[in-house]
């Protein structure tokens, strides 16, 4: 009833040995196969507990069965002995025989049901279902059914109908009853001795088996974790934190695993990308250096080129100066238009080119910054009376809000250039209409300045592209307003090399407004 033990407890390990004879198949294969094998222990221990756990209970109900025999042979001893006192006792002959009757149709009953398996029936009425004993057991039982052989020969006697109680076949029948009903009782006591010796057997067995699964589940469990661990958490800890230091741009870290599973494909894809930046890092290198010396370059020629452009419009401008002043009244009208042309042409040629100076400067690094205090009120009415000039015969009304007593902390130059270039932008842009320059003080110490129109409006998708150098709304060369596109440029590096920032807000046809801010904390 037990089965081979080898083959069981080799049936136990083999989930032990997956993790060690599947390496080239894939990890979701790998894992599958790991985990049919881990159930098909637990099922395969389960089953076992299962399987002895139900032979005891028929192990059980022969030690009940042997029992009710035992109780059985003992009311048929008795009811035999009853038959033998009946006249004595004034007892129902008919009675006792009926009862000893059915406690023998129990016994036969019940003695099948223990050789056999099946439904056995108590003597209190109730069913019993077993299954087929232990082989070890027929002996016992071919000698109780030996006994009981015997034993009923000499109740039939005492059930043959019309046999008198004091007849000598009746009284050698009661004797051999007594006697051999004893016998009976031993052989059941035998069996109930042995059914309970090997249900003992069977427990020690089901508690070894469930020892041995726990360790198993527990190894089983141990090696799952550890291949789990090196199989695919470390390589994948590894690899998390090798496209993290290639993100920090360390792009000379590499992954370890790059075995034939997909985890190493993986890995081996991480190294190709790591390797692949790399080289496209040093293409990159050698361009940005290109580009920054072309950009030297650039800064160089402009710088030179604005230079010697300035020399000769300086005195194109200072001769027509002189010519005006000199011999003015000798000169017609329309000479002296002509003079007014080349000076103001010249003068606008020279605005020109003094941004083109100062963002070669900005860009070269050149530029620094004197912080000092300043009335900012006096600086911007400087810079409005200039470009009132320069609006020529636009209808503009310039608004200095700022109070006359307000003093911010700024590089005075820097700070004049900035509200001129942001002042001349919108006179370019407002034909008609308010130009108003207003600031205040935050809480937080910074001052925020702000320069606002009833000009033409930016598009939304403009407001970040103004501040591009070269970068003008209307890029066509039939635009409608001049300019080199570096104004406002150079107004949010300025702004930015005080710390400050630099935003628009505008509505296209509803005009602009330009703040920028100058931290103040700084300076108390």
């Amino acid at each position: 009833m037990i089965p081979n033990d080898k083959f069981f407890f080799m049936f136990l390990l083999t989930p032990l040995i997956s993790p060690f004879t599947s390496k080239g198949i894939s990890i979701r294969k790998n894992t599958l196969i790991s985990i049919a094998l881990f159930v098909l222990s637990m099922l395969a221990a389960t089953g076992s507990t299962y399987f002895f756990v139900n032979l005891q209970k028929d192990d059980a109900a022969v030690i009940n069965l042997a029992g009710r025999q035992r109780m059985l042979t003992m009311l048929i001893k008795n009811d035999a002995l009853e038959m033998d006192f009946a006249h004595d006792l004034n007892m129902n002959m008919k009675d006792v025989s009926d009862k000893l009757t059915d406690h023998v149709e129990l016994f036969d009953l019940n003695l099948k049901t223990i050789r056999n398996g099946g439904i056995a029936k108590m003597p209190d009425g109730r069913q019993v279902m077993i299954g087929n004993p232990s082989v070890s057991v027929i002996p016992y039982l071919e000698r109780l059914e030996m006994k009981w052989a015997g034993l009923k020969r000499h109740l039939d006697v005492l059930l043959e109908p019309g046999v008198a109680a004091d007849s000598e076949p009746f009284l050698k029948a009661i004797e051999a009853i007594t006697i051999e009903s004893q016998d009976v009782l031993a052989i059941s006591d035998e069996i109930t001795s042995f059914f309970q010796h090997d249900s003992e057997k069977k427990i020690t067995i089901i508690k070894y088996v469930q020892i041995v699964s726990l360790l198993l589940t527990c190894l089983l469990g141990l090696l799952v974790y550890m291949y789990v661990r090196t199989g695919i958490i470390q390589p994948v800890s590894e690899m998390y934190q090798v496209v993290k230091s290639i993100g920090d741009n360390d792009l000379t870290a590499r992954t370890r695993f790059i075995s034939d599973s997909e985890i190493g494909d993986l890995g081996r894809g991480i190294n190709d990308m790591a390797d692949r930046l790399a080289d496209d890092r040093r293409d990159m290198d050698i361009k940005n250096k290109r580009l920054v010396e072309m950009s030297r370059l650039k800064s160089e020629f402009t710088a030179n080129v604005s230079h010697e452009l300035n020399t000769p419009l300086s005195v194109i401008i200072g001769f027509s100066e002189i010519i005006l002043q000199e011999i003015g009244d000798r000169l017609t009208d329309d000479q002296k238009t002509y003079l007014a042309g080349i000076m103001e042409g010249g003068h606008a040629l020279t605005e020109r080119i003094r941004d083109l100076l100062n963002f070669s400067e900005l860009e070269a690094g050149l530029v620094k910054i004197n912080i000092g205090s300043v009335l900012a009120n006096g600086v911007v009415d400087e810079v409005i009376a200039f470009e009132k000039n320069l609006a020529g015969g636009k209808d503009i009304r310039f608004i200095n809000e700022i109070d006359k007593d307000l003093v911010i902390y700024v590089d005075e130059g820097k700070f004049r250039h900035i509200l001129l270039n942001l002042i001349n932008n919108s006179v370019k842009f407002t034909e008609s209409g308010e130009i108003k320059v207003s600031a205040r003080i935050e809480a937080g110490g910074e001052a925020i300045i702000s320069i606002s129109d009833t000009g033409i409006g930016i598009p939304a998708e403009a407001h970040e592209l103004i501040f591009e150098p070269f970068r003008q709304i209307d890029g066509s060369h039939t635009r409608n307003y001049g300019g080199t596109g570096l104004g406002l440029a150079i107004a949010q590096r300025y702004v930015q090399l005080h710390g400050g920032r630099v935003w628009v807000e505008s509505e296209q046809g509803n005009g602009t407004a330009v703040f920028f801010t100058i931290p103040q904390h700084s300076h108390g």
